[in-house]
């Protein structure tokens, strides 16, 4: 006897056969039953789920000899084909006259509908019914299917058109319409693993959980995938068990473990070792976006164990008590960030291709993953740093404590806590000033003393030559970023405020060329808002830093004067903390700032 496939030889030869298509089944038994059977039928669904093999269990019950009456059928809640009688063997064995299988994909034309047409208002040959199953209905030509549309809407009471499709959405509405539609659907994982146990027990393979397992999950919901499966690997084993390193291998998944080993390394974030486990598949010539397909499916069980959704992980019970170990050491945070940079690999995959060089990159990324501070602990961060900003703030006024290096004896360095330790460490180093007890009191040049006061410009009520020139300064540049000006405000960080008397206020730029930059409109806007703090009309005069002109600059001690550069500059280098600073850091005045 000549070797039958072993989809074929498992092909359920009645309703009670068939796995996984119940909600199809029982409303086909159902009309079968009350007699209510229709004309037409569409079958759609993926491939390898039975919707031509119900098409053939539903064409032998319909013209089974022993049930010809409709009465018998009614006497029945589930009506099934004897499987004994001539019509049903002619029907198992594809010889009947009555039952015409057309492929729509060979037979697509007109010319074949116009054929089947002249053919369907001849009576049927032995049985009762002459059932037409149309596989891959959607490949019909448009013109075949509207020659098709009258018939299929009428055809002679002894005829039922069964078709069936793998792309619904390509039939035409028409014929849709005409048809009782009927969706097929995927097996789930507990289906398939206990119809490949159920063959396994009977023809004597031996597959272990894991082996059967990888082989539902790469089946993807196809009985019949899961089936040639199986037997391609009966056959490579010779006999011998079979476990899940030879299904996998088969597959072109590269060792099983081998990929057990890369997603331990994946979870102990080992870059180095995740390249040398990839490198070693790729020698296997393993395919790559399917492994990268695994390490997603296996991540995304990962996470649904994070859930307490067991049940919904397709593996064996000892492959997921290991899932639920690997589930401890991460986090669902990274779970999702995981799972999100192998999506993409796998989008970029598909989009460029470089299999290896994108899974290389998704594999560095996912070990480069950081841990997130959690939020309560973040939240307390934010609430100490806030804490030292309103300190910081309220001692903005305080004169800084300075901890500079001092020089020792033996030439390291040793800290100063405060300005006044410094002072009296290198009073005895600093040159020593003339005394000024002997000199008239006349000549006596005090340290030159900034005046500037820092007010607040909450207190600013009204602008006046009385009014603080800083705390006025702050208040325009307020004014000018909260309408903001950012043109007029970056002008405005290279100036300075000079002096203000009621009347006109005195801007100083660094060098002319900022002054240039600084055209009417920006100083008629100044001028405005100004003479908007004042409430009386303000005029606005541009100056340049007598660095750049050569030219005095004028102070604000609120009573206005004039002095030097030089003037300026000696006064200060006077100043013994000037001198203190400048001896320290070796340094020389550059610039003086008020």
């Amino acid at each position: 006897m000549s070797y039958e496939a072993l989809a074929l030889k498992w092909r359920p030869q009645s309703f009670k056969d068939v796995v996984g298509q119940s909600h199809v089944v029982t409303t086909l038994q159902n009309a079968i039953a009350a007699g209510k059977i229709h004309h037409a039928y569409l079958f759609s669904g993926p491939r390898g789920v039975g919707k031509t093999t119900i098409a053939r269990i539903l064409a032998k019950t319909v013209n089974c000899a022993d049930k010809y009456a409709e009465t018998e059928f009614s006497k029945s809640d589930k009506p099934e084909p004897c499987d004994q009688c001539t019509t049903c063997k002619e029907i198992s064995d594809g010889n009947s006259l009555d039952v015409i299988e057309m492929d729509a994909a060979s037979n697509r034309g007109i010319d074949e509908i116009r054929e089947l047409k002249e053919n369907v208002i001849l009576a049927p040959a032995s049985c009762q019914y002459k059932v037409y199953i149309i596989d891959e209905a959607h490949m019909l030509t448009p013109e075949a299917s509207n020659a098709l549309l009258k018939t299929l809407e009428e055809p002679p009471k002894h005829v039922i058109f069964i078709l069936a499709t793998t792309e619904r959405n390509k039939i035409l509405p028409t014929i849709l319409s005409r048809c009782q539609n009927f969706d097929f659907r995927y097996l789930t994982y507990s289906q398939l693993i206990d119809r490949l146990k159920e063959i396994c027990d009977v023809e004597g393979y031996v597959v272990d959980d894991d082996g059967l397992s990888l082989i539902a999950q790469q089946s993807e919901g196809c009985l019949r995938d899961a089936e040639n499966i199986l037997e391609q690997l009966v056959a490579s084993s010779n006999g011998e068990e079979v476990n899940a390193d030879d299904v996998s291998k088969l597959l072109g998944f590269g060792s099983y473990q081998l990929m057990e080993q890369l997603i331990t390394l994946i979870i102990e974030r080992d870059t180095k070792g995740c390249l040398q486990t990839l490198s070693a598949l790729t020698e296997q010539g393993a395919d790559l976006t399917q492994c990268l397909r695994n390490l997603i499916t296996h991540f995304r069980s990962l996470r649904l164990l994070k859930h307490d959704l067991r049940q919904e992980i397709h593996a064996s019970k000892s492959k997921i008590d290991e899932m639920v170990v690997q589930a401890k050491k991460v986090s669902s945070e990274q779970l999702e960030k995981i799972i999100a940079i192998f999506m993409k690999g796998s989008s970029d995959i598909k989009q460029y291709g470089y299999e290896q060089y994108n899974l290389e990159s998704a594999l560095i990324n996912v070990c480069s993953i950081q841990d997130s501070i959690p939020l309560s602990e973040a939240l307390d961060k934010l609430t100490e740093l806030q804490g030292k900003l309103e300190q910081l703030l309220s001692d903005q006024n305080q004169p800084p404590v300075y901890s500079p290096f001092i020089k020792g004896d033996r030439g390291d360095f040793q800290t100063s806590s405060t300005l006044s330790e410094v002072k009296k460490q290198t009073k005895n180093d600093l040159p020593q000033k003339p005394s000024t007890d002997d000199l008239p009191s006349n000549e006596i040049k005090k340290p030159f003393e900034p005046k500037f006061r820092t007010a607040s410009v909450d207190k600013i009520k009204k602008l006046d030559a009385q009014s603080d020139l800083n705390g006025i300064w702050k208040e325009l540049l307020r004014r000018v970023e909260n309408d903001r000006k950012s043109i007029l405000r970056a002008h405005l960080n290279s100036a300075i405020p000079v002096n203000f008397d009621g009347n006109k206020f005195i801007i100083e730029f660094e060098t002319s060329a900022h002054r240039d930059m600084f055209d009417e409109d920006d100083k008629s806007l100044i001028a405005k808002y100004l003479s908007d703090m004042a409430d009386k009309r303000v005029n606005v005069e541009v100056t340049v830093s007598p660095k750049d002109s050569n030219t005095l600059s004028k102070l604000n001690d609120n009573k206005p004067q004039e002095m030097t550069w030089l003037k300026l500059k000696t006064e200060v280098e006077q100043d013994e903390e000037v001198q203190l600073a400048m001896e320290f850091f070796d340094g020389e005045i550059i610039d003086i700032k008020l």
